[in-house]
């Protein structure tokens, strides 16, 4: 490989220089970039989040739950996997820290080469209490969405399900979201449940 380099000599005009720079540098060059790119792929929480990190990676990290939010985040899709992407401290007012963290996993589903990624903020103890879409590549099938034209039908399943582990006020919650067609509010309340929050 040569390279080229342009530089004016004393008189104003443009000189050429070339030098041929040897295979083995080159190839010294990438093997160093592709060392320092970091690694693709699931990651394990950040050290310096607190210990109920792990066990909720582990909770949302199942096929089976992932599976079961895809069907309120992108209803009608197919599930192609998700992974943990990072963990994220939440720091509270000033520098104090209540132990809050959130998880952001990355979603795989079609049509298409479906993309999302979720962020699960969670108390110190490690329940989710809030989920927010961070990135999504959909522009037709939005999340939440779709599911809210089939949330009568989602519901029922839930309260199927859930019915002996939903507590009087879940069972109202639950009713509400239903009549608004509050998917995303859905998900929170059966992550909550699955938790065995209160």
């Amino acid at each position: 490989m040569t390279i080229c380099c342009f530089t004016r000599d004393g008189g104003g005009r443009q000189v050429t220089r070339a030098r041929r720079v040897p295979p083995a540098a080159i190839l010294i060059l990438l093997a160093l970039a592709w060392l320092a790119t970091p690694a693709a792929g699931a990651q394990q929480p950040d050290d310096q989040l607190p210990a109920a990190a792990a066990g909720t990676a582990s909770f949302l990290s199942s096929r089976e739950r992932g599976q079961e939010i895809l069907m309120l985040l992108h209803a009608f899709t197919r599930y192609q996997g998700h992974e943990l992407q990072r963990g994220v401290r939440i720091d509270g007012p000033g520098d104090a820290s209540d132990g809050r963290f959130e998880l952001i996993y990355r979603f795989w589903w079609e049509p298409g080469d479906g993309i999302t990624d979720v962020g699960f903020l969670c108390n110190g103890n490690g329940k989710v209490y809030q989920v927010q879409v961070v990135y999504t590549n959909a522009w037709l099938n939005r999340p939440f969405s779709a599911a809210g034209a089939s949330i009568k039908f989602i519901g029922r399943q839930v309260v199927e399900h859930y019915q002996d582990r939903l507590k009087p006020w879940q069972q109202t919650v639950l009713a509400s979201l239903i009549d608004r067609a509050n998917a995303k509010g859905l998900l929170e309340l059966v992550l909550e449940v699955q938790q065995g929050g209160d």
